[in-house]
């Protein structure tokens, strides 16, 4: 059981946090619940405007919903939540639908299992705005950029690391904003000669995402590129776009449904995903080398004629059905190729042992996040394994009360964070062949589908007993 009063350790710990995603900003949320007052997230981005965050992603009930429960933010997500976006359809490359799921009609949590078996969809920047708002004032310093870390001239075993920052612009978000540098919580230095501004910290997370600085302080390891690139397409005002392939299918809307639509062919797919506010992201996902996108015709730069953009994508696409077709052509704006990579599965780093009769390290630098392992998005879990993270560092930190535990919470996080993420990222990686590499795509993902379904039934079933059996039994 982890301790979530008030802790010596927490209230004193200085925790800088590099990154404002999902991971980072749940991390300081969850730690600052707890009682820390000295939390900082240190973000390059001028302010949460700075730059889109992505599409819809589904929370699940084990991990990125648990996290929020832990930050004490369950309540507020499912206002925000879409647990209709659940709804997935799988065709094949004609457009014959092989599979198709509706989620509970109203949508909403079961009278008997809540939200145990419900994985809402949220916007990502719904869920970044949520976790933002939910910090003390001062705690992101906007604008940002680490430029290196040092350990304190004493030793790192004697005493923090010193964070050389370079302030870049002054905020103009309007949540939580910059921290000024005066020395308040004990976290800034003035600036030095070279005008960077020292932050001293007993303890760095990096969640600096795929490309993390941070993670060269732990491993040399770097993600390899998966073989997957796509084209991030965004449609806005999809149930007003029209269609004409299809009588069944008037607007972009009425084709993508509630949720997904998820359509294959070997080597290739296309993911479309209602996102809020009417929008529809699309995702053309085929699987090429690296140089794909980086030859001319590909690479889209400098192509501003967004019909030609898209008639080029749906080239790629040949002898597929006109009504998917139909979704790319109904495009009005700038399309973003992306290329996705990944770590390898259960890619770790190691310590040196601390010297027999030598006193525990009193400073520590650790990753959570893409920062620590990077996946495809084939299975939903990059941000859910990111805020379990999260959830997982606070809770060690919770119980390291004492002096000289600092060292031992943070290993042992590592370690449960290495097995519990392995076979999540080896799922993932099985995921991306089964989509795109395969034979008989999309029918092996059908099949699957199928056998999932028994299984979430019989779950359900069990769990119902239990249910009854705890709940409904007379005392």
């Amino acid at each position: 059981m982890f301790f979530h009063s008030k802790h010596s350790s927490l209230l004193s710990l200085r925790v800088i946090i590099i990154g404002a995603g999902p991971a980072g900003l749940t991390l300081a949320r969850i730690l600052q619940t707890r009682g820390a007052e000295n939390v900082t997230v240190i973000e390059r981005d001028v302010d949460r405007y700075h730059r889109p965050q992505g599409g819809s992603l589904d929370l699940h009930n084990e991990s990125g919903q648990a996290a929020l429960r832990a930050a004490g933010l369950h309540a507020e997500f499912m206002k925000l939540a879409r647990p209709e976006g659940e709804d997935m359809k799988i065709t094949d490359k004609h457009f014959s639908i092989l599979h198709s799921e509706v989620s509970t009609t109203p949508p909403g949590p079961s009278p008997i299992f809540g939200t145990m078996f419900t994985r809402p969809e949220i916007d990502r920047t719904q869920l970044r705005d949520l976790l933002i708002d939910s910090l003390e004032p001062g705690t992101i310093r906007w604008g940002t950029e680490v430029v290196d870390i040092m350990e304190d001239p004493q030793g790192a075993s004697a005493g923090p690391y010193v964070v050389r920052v370079r302030p870049k612009v002054a905020s103009g978000d309007s949540g939580a904003t910059a921290r000024a540098s005066d020395g308040r919580d004990g976290l800034a230095l003035p600036q030095d000669n070279s005008g960077l501004e020292h932050l001293y910290a007993d303890l760095i997370v990096g969640t600096d995402g795929a490309w993390s600085r941070t993670r060269s302080l732990l491993t040399p390891v770097k993600p390899t590129y998966s073989g997957i690139s796509f084209y991030d397409i965004t449609i806005d005002n999809a149930d007003t776009t029209p269609l004409t392939s299809s009588p069944d299918y008037p607007t972009v809307g009425a084709l993508v449904g509630r949720g997904m639509l998820i359509s294959l062919e070997h080597g290739r797919g296309m993911f479309a995903q209602r996102n809020s506010g009417g929008r529809v992201r699309i995702y053309a996902n085929f699987a090429v080398p690296a140089e794909f996108l980086d030859m001319p015709e590909n690479s889209l730069e400098g192509k501003s004629d967004i019909k030609a953009v898209n008639a080029h994508i749906a080239s790629l696409f040949p002898d597929w059905s006109p009504t998917l077709l139909e979704l790319i052509a109904a495009n009005t704006n700038p399309v973003t190729p992306r290329k996705i990579y990944a770590l390898p599965v259960g890619h770790s780093w190691s310590r040196p042992p601390t010297q027999p009769g030598s006193a525990p390290r009193a400073a520590m630098i650790t990753l959570v996040g893409d920062a620590a392992h990077v996946m495809s998005p084939f299975a939903g879990e990059g941000v859910n394994q990111a805020m379990a993270d999260s959830m997982s560092l606070a809770d060690h930190l919770s119980w390291a009360k004492y002096d000289g535990q600092l060292e031992r919470a943070v290993v042992e996080f590592e370690r449960a964070m290495f097995q519990r993420v392995e076979p999540i990222a080896r799922e993932t990686s099985d995921n991306l062949v089964m989509f795109f590499l395969t034979e008989d795509t999309p029918r092996s993902l059908v099949n699957m589908m199928k056998q999932y379904e028994s299984w979430w039934f019989l779950t359900k079933y069990m769990a119902g007993k239990v249910v009854q059996g705890v709940f409904g039994a007379k005392h």
